[in-house]
């Protein structure tokens, strides 16, 4: 995938084109994206492509927008806080 083969941020071994789940967020709304990254083994950074990178701004936008190709796929709650 990338040209690195040591992470930018702590500098550890990359294992190269995983597939992960990166979670884009709009105001209180979100999508699950499917990408390739290079994942750090050390800090779980991810080391990306211009056409990953891409593929979740695409994801933003179309998020902004409303979709009605996108799949509801749950719901999220949050726990109140009096709940301790």
């Amino acid at each position: 995938m990338s040209d690195l083969d040591k992470c930018p941020s702590c500098g550890g071994p990359l294992e190269q084109d995983q597939e992960v789940k990166e979670t884009v967020n709009v105001g209180n709304n979100g999508v699950l994206v499917s990408i390739r990254a290079d994942v750090c083994k050390q800090c779980g950074e991810l080391v990306l492509t211009q056409e990953m990178a891409e593929k979740l701004e695409m994801a933003r936008e179309s998020l902004e927008e409303e979709p009605s190709d996108m799949r509801v796929v749950g719901h999220v709650y949050e726990y109140p806080a009096s709940h301790a």
